[in-house]
């Protein structure tokens, strides 16, 4: 997440729903919510990034 870039934010989501899905067979949707969680209160500003999150349905509940 260290470099502003749509493309890059749209293979890191790319890469976020993967990990969402192994987490959801593993039995671990907690720690990978929290992960989520976390992972949109570092970057607050990052309004495009937050607009994927969003869009792939990538939220703290998850």
């Amino acid at each position: 997440m260290q470099r502003a870039s749509r493309p890059g934010y749209e293979a890191a989501v790319r890469y976020l729903i993967a990990a969402r899905n192994l987490a959801g067979r593993c039995g671990r949707e907690t720690e990978f919510s929290e992960f989520v969680m976390r992972l949109r209160a570092a970057h607050p500003g990052k309004k495009v990034l937050q607009q994927l999150l969003d869009r792939a349905d990538l939220h703290a509940h998850n």
